[in-house]
């Protein structure tokens, strides 16, 4: 049974009730509505009826909805619809002043950016709006545009399949709203943001000869860095710390034996370089930090 159309005929005071079932694409039968119950085999067949008419009209609600270029749309669940370029707009504005905070990442009281930044295309004339230079939408027509070639050409995970689809809509061009995304996916598009500030910034070292990565592989030196991400692991040897150090614009990272505290600064006095690699597009050096045992002065005098 593919639908049900329910038909009311209505006769000087007689009230009748014709039920049409198509049971198939070309094909429908009249049940009328006493035999509806043993047609249908449910107790309760009326109340199938019912829903399956609220349910038709529902469908047929959707499928009215319309989005034009200068509306928004608040869609069932309250997501709504932006332009993608308008939306990064706001993402550049809020990222520049508070600087990027991601859902993932937020604290208790902090306030993702995706979250800001749709608050503030929808408070323009309030106290807390954050207005949008043209230099930041031009940033973000430039983000929107690297991030379709970016990741139509690169899709190595779940995330890069996931951005494909926000941006691109699956390559499909002939979509009217193609230019638009449910803010379902904010979390996703916001990151666009630090993706390309970080690949341009690679490619802008590339192009200036510089390096990102500190030291030469092999030497030892004094260490000073702020934690920036620690991620767990389990090994053989029980619970290791993956520590992502920022120290003077370079990404340093190191395995740890303790956890560290985050966005706190820690200096080490003997540290290796082990390698120099990239992770994600973005440069950085891998650490062997070796805590100093203190020396006993029993054994120091022998």
């Amino acid at each position: 049974m593919s639908k049900i159309t329910v038909l009311s005929d209505k006769k000087k005071l007689i009230r009748k009730i014709k039920i049409a079932i198509r049971i198939a694409p070309d094909t429908e039968i009249q049940v009328g509505s006493t035999c509806l119950k043993d047609f249908l085999g449910h107790s309760d067949p009326e109340n199938i009826v019912s829903y399956i008419a609220w349910a038709q009209g529902f469908k047929t609600w959707l499928d009215d909805i319309d989005m034009d270029e200068t509306s928004d749309y608040a869609g069932a669940r309250g997501w709504q619809w932006y332009r993608m370029d308008d939306y990064m707009a706001h993402v550049a504005a809020v990222a520049e002043k508070h600087g990027y905070i991601s859902k993932s990442k937020a604290a208790f009281d902090e306030t993702p950016t995706a979250d800001q930044a749709s608050n503030n295309m929808t408070s323009k004339g309030k106290d807390w709006y954050i207005p949008v230079t043209d230099a930041q939408k031009e940033l973000a027509v430039k983000m929107v545009e690297w991030g379709k070639e970016h990741f139509t050409e690169n899709q190595q995970s779940d995330y890069d399949y996931n951005m494909f689809l926000i941006l691109t809509h699956g390559d499909n061009t002939d979509n009217p709203n193609k230019d638009y995304f449910c803010t379902k996916y904010s979390g996703y598009l916001t990151s666009l943001h630090p993706t390309y500030m970080r690949e341009m910034e690679l490619l802008i070292r590339q192009q200036n000869g510089t390096s990102g990565y500190i030291g030469t592989v092999g030497d030892k030196m004094e260490f000073t860095g702020k934690v920036i991400s620690v991620a767990s692991i389990e090994t053989m040897y029980g619970m290791c710390w993956i520590t992502k150090f920022e120290s003077l614009g370079h990404v340093v990272v190191a395995f740890m034996s303790k956890q560290l505290k985050m966005d706190m600064s820690y200096s080490f006095v003997d540290v290796e370089i082990l390698e120099h690699g990239t992770f994600k597009g973005d440069e950085q050096t891998k650490i062997k930090i070796s805590f100093r045992k203190k020396i006993n002065r029993e054994e120091a005098s022998k």
